[in-house]
């Protein structure tokens, strides 16, 4: 699925079946102190010290700044106690028989119905102080929990965050240390050799190397097997940690062992690692057209979608028909990559605008005069995991008679998401913002509705039927019930998903076939652009 446009899939609590008869109440809802708990309150089981435990500092700098940034920055207005009442929520997956209330201005603990400690809740909304309150009950779990004492802090920052992000909208999520490295390398680049790899039993057996790079040099091929990072053995590690090894400070050096078949000596090498970003676009000529997928959005996809066209250009020369961008199954990635890419195709006019809470999430994003590929016409491919900034793509396009959009209905990810690091170089990834396209619809839950739909047809000849021939008025129906339709009205989104739906197809590849014969009949080629285009003034 950007530094601002990252999806996610929102974690499910492992205990949840489990434990049922602790998951009958929702913490956000309001919580009283039982007559069970009073009377051990009153009475026994009392952690003697538990309240004068002391938060640990990192855990409590972690939940200031992660509750202050979605307080800031997610879509919607959250107010601090509901956060740290989520996130003592997130108690419960490390230790089932955490219970927490909140009784007459306290945070009440129970660990196994045994009475903890209490901590004062803030009387106001500032999110320090209730990440300090919050430290406080984890501190206070602690003395009474076997499962919590051994805790180590990034398993606790991954429960509780976990159980924070999971009440906010399914784009918001938390990624540790770890995942946040490889986020980060897959928005921005990371320091390496050259080499893609999977697992092996000698270690790693290398499946690619990038031309130019480190490994390319050093000779290494295909088929060789990297059984030693430095000094250790590789045999039986992870891919991922075999993957983290081999990356490293751009400039410094790897030194590893490679087995190759036919030679009886090892190969050590001492590779410098260089900065890499990975491809995400691929070229081929497909008779007089280019055919270019792009599989995500990093911060190189306009400069080799550029360096792609122009290549085309000059393989195919003045016979060129045109350009079939294929963005299926592509998750989306960095918005302003999205922005550029469109704007290789755009003279002027608005691309997006994203609007949400806070003030800098208002932005509008407008084509420059230079266009790259003037003149050429253009197909979309798009399907149902299509999302986030290949929408953008494609309604951009779309909107502004630019290109044919061929496939079915995209994932409907119309929304922005920020990321800010945390102390421990994790990441919180917020909901901040919505996108509109150019004709001023909403792209949430709904996505892009294609020109010519895919879905249900066994061939071009009925795609082209259905979707421009004897199916051209109801086409031009359904495009502006689409950028007409309410995404908070449930029978509205009902009828618009149900117009042209995704489903997984094997066999022939229609939408190319569509592509194809569009782009070798001009006539045809407009006729399908103005069927799509919104009306005067919309």
């Amino acid at each position: 699925m950007p530094t601002g446009q990252v999806h996610a899939i929102n974690l499910r609590n492992p205990n949840q079946t489990m434990m049922p008869r602790l998951r009958a109440r929702a913490l956000l809802r309001p919580l009283r102190i039982t007559p069970l708990l009073v009377a051990l309150t009153a009475c026994a089981g009392v952690s003697i010290g538990a309240n004068d435990a002391r938060p640990d500092k990192a855990t409590e700098r972690m939940l200031s700044v992660g509750f202050t940034d979605i307080q800031d920055r997610y879509i919607e207005d959250l107010n601090a106690r509901t956060l740290a009442l989520a996130a003592l929520e997130g108690l419960r997956k490390l230790d089932p028989g955490t219970e927490i209330s909140s009784v007459s201005g306290q945070i009440v603990l129970t660990i196994d119905g045994v009475y903890v400690g209490s901590v004062d809740e803030p009387t106001g909304g500032d999110a320090a102080a209730w990440a300090t309150a919050t430290a406080r009950v984890f501190a206070q779990a602690k003395t009474a929990s076997s499962y919590l004492k051994g805790t180590r802090p990034e398993t606790l920052y991954k429960a509780v965050f976990d159980a924070v992000l999971g009440k906010l909208d399914k784009f918001s999520r938390y990624a540790g240390r770890e995942e946040a490295r490889e986020n980060r390398a897959a928005r921005t680049g990371f320091g390496g050799i050259g080499v893609a790899i999977e697992s092996h039993r000698e270690g790693a057996k290398v499946i690619a190397v990038t031309t130019g790079m480190a490994a390319d040099k050093a000779g290494i091929l295909v088929g060789d097997r990297i059984v030693a990072i430095g000094e250790d053995s590789i045999a039986g590690q992870t891919l991922r940690k075999v993957v983290s090894l081999l990356r490293g400070p751009v400039g410094e050096t790897a030194r590893i062992t490679v087995r190759r078949d036919g030679l009886n000596d090892m190969l050590k090498m001492t590779l410098k690692r260089a900065h890499i970003v990975t491809n995400t676009v691929f070229y081929e000529p497909r008779g007089e057209s280019a055919y270019v997928r792009v599989t995500s959005f990093n911060r190189e996809t306009e400069k080799r979608l550029r360096q792609a066209l122009a290549q085309a250009q000059s393989e195919i020369g003045e016979s060129i028909k045109g350009i079939i961008l294929d963005v299926r199954n592509n998750p989306g990635g960095l918005l302003d990559q999205a922005v550029d890419v469109a704007d290789l195709f755009l003279a002027n006019g608005r691309i997006i605008s994203t609007r949400g809470r806070h003030p800098k999430s208002e932005q509008r994003f407008d084509a420059k005069v230079e266009v790259f590929a003037r003149g050429l016409p253009v197909a979309v491919l798009m399907n149902g995991t299509s999302a986030s900034a290949a929408e953008i793509l494609a309604t951009a396009l779309q909107d502004h008679g630019r290109a044919v959009v061929i496939g079915t209905t995209s994932f409907g990810k119309g929304t922005v998401q920020t990321v800010r690091r945390m102390p421990n170089e994790g990441e919180l990834i917020l909901t901040w913002a919505r996108i509109y396209a150019p004709s001023g619809y909403a792209l949430h839950r709904l996505g892009v509705l294609p020109t010519v739909c895919t879905s249900n047809v066994e061939d071009a000849d009925s795609a082209l039927e259905k979707s421009l021939n004897s199916g051209a008025h109801f086409t031009q129906r359904d495009h502006a019930s689409r950028r007409a339709a309410d995404i908070t009205d449930e029978n509205s989104v009902k009828i618009i998903l149900s117009l042209c739906p995704w489903r997984p197809r094997k066999g022939k590849d229609v939408d190319l076939e569509v592509a194809e014969r569009l782009l070798a009949q001009p006539a045809l080629y407009r006729r399908a652009l103005e069927l799509a285009r919104p009306a005067a003034g919309s």
